[in-house]
């Protein structure tokens, strides 16, 4: 096991017993380390080496047996696996997220400038449905979507309604393990209504800094979840 000074501990910690049980060839029942020879090996504290034991130990991934030491499981490739694609869905989804954001910057400028107020009446009415479905604790991911897609539609600009369309389809299609992520979600729904309110009242630097604050506060959620995969 090699010793580096960069990317996160845990990273590094997570990544030096993948790359020994590789070159080590090490199968199911096949003994690691101790503790202490890892903490030795790696030149990091025994408090990071036991917070990644515990993890790959919950993940099943290894078997901590008092008085004999640490064995490998039957699942490591699958387990391992897991870990790498789910952090890959979870980069993908921040990234989304990241363009997403600048997107409905722009829309918002334009449905206050463009829209009528006929169609935003029309928006009006998905965002009670989608209110009335999260005050009742009802799950309201089709409510969710259709208010955005009404709202991005009365920007009255087909290209930036193409890029947006686009950008849903790509996260419906990453999006497959959220693994507790929808409450993040459901947490910024009330910022929907907030975002609503300033577009009713034309006031363009209201809407775009809510929206903005309810962006981010699901990209540094994403960016909590990456770091520790």
């Amino acid at each position: 096991m090699e010793r580096i000074n960069r990317i996160s501990l845990k990273d590094y910690i997570l990544n030096s017993i993948e790359k020994y049980i590789e070159e080590n060839n090490l199968k199911a029942g096949d003994r690691l380390p101790s503790q202490a020879e890892i903490c030795e090996r790696l030149g990091v504290s025994r408090t990071s080496v036991r917070e990644v034991l515990k993890m790959l130990e919950a993940r099943n991934v290894i078997e901590i047996v008092n008085g004999k030491g640490m064995f490998l499981k039957g699942n490591v490739e699958l387990a391992i696996s897991a870990r790498i694609e789910l952090k890959k869905e979870r980069e993908g989804i921040l990234e989304i997220f990241e363009v997403r954001k600048m997107l409905e910057r722009e829309i918002i400028k334009l449905v206050i400038e463009r829209a009528t107020e006929e169609e935003l009446d029309e928006v009006e009415e998905a965002l009670k449905s989608l209110m009335y479905r999260y005050e009742n604790n009802i799950e309201s991911s089709f409510e969710d979507r259709t208010f955005h897609m009404k709202l991005y539609r009365i920007c009255h600009n087909k290209l930036m309604l193409q890029l947006i369309e686009s950008l849903m389809e790509a996260f419906n299609k990453i999006w497959k393990n959220p693994l507790g992520m929808e409450k993040i979600y459901t947490s910024t729904i009330p910022y929907h209504k907030k975002v609503f309110e300033y577009i009713r009242q034309r006031n363009i630097r209201k809407a775009q800094a809510t929206n903005d604050k309810m962006f981010d506060i699901i990209i540094k959620k994403l960016l909590q979840t990456v770091r520790k995969l």
